[in-house]
C-alpha cells in the first residue's frame, strides 16, 4: 500500500510538472519571436532616422562669446552644419544669440 501511494505522488508530480516546461516553452518561443520581429525592423531602418539634427543655443555679449558657449553645448563626435547669430539691442548695449546647428 505505502509503495503505491509513493508511486502515485511521483506521477502526480510528474503529471503537475509538465504544464509548467510546456509554457515555459511556450514563452519562451514567444519572446524569441518578438525579438526576432524587433532586430528585423531596426535591421529595415534607414540609418537617417537614426541620425538626427539638433541645436544648441547661447547668449553673449559678442558673437564670438556666444557661439564658442553654444558650441560648448555640443556632444563630442557631433558634427556641427550650421551657426547663426542675430543681435538684441537692450538697454545701452548689444546682446547676441547664436544658434549651432549639428547632427549626431
Amino acid at each position: 500500500m505505502l509503495l503505491g501511494l509513493a508511486e502515485n505522488k511521483e506521477m502526480l508530480a510528474a503529471a503537475s510538472h509538465r504544464p509548467r516546461v510546456a509554457l515555459g516553452i511556450k514563452r519562451l518561443v514567444e519572446i524569441s519571436m518578438r525579438l526576432a520581429l524587433l532586430l528585423l525592423l531596426v535591421s529595415l531602418t534607414p540609418a537617417a532616422v537614426f541620425a538626427h539634427e539638433s541645436k544648441s543655443t547661447a547668449e553673449g555679449m559678442t558673437e564670438e562669446f556666444a557661439t564658442a558657449e553654444a558650441m560648448r553645448l555640443v556632444p563630442k563626435g557631433a558634427s556641427v552644419t550650421d551657426t547663426s547669430c542675430r543681435s538684441q539691442d537692450v538697454a545701452d548695449s548689444t546682446r547676441y544669440s547664436c544658434i549651432v546647428t549639428y547632427s549626431d
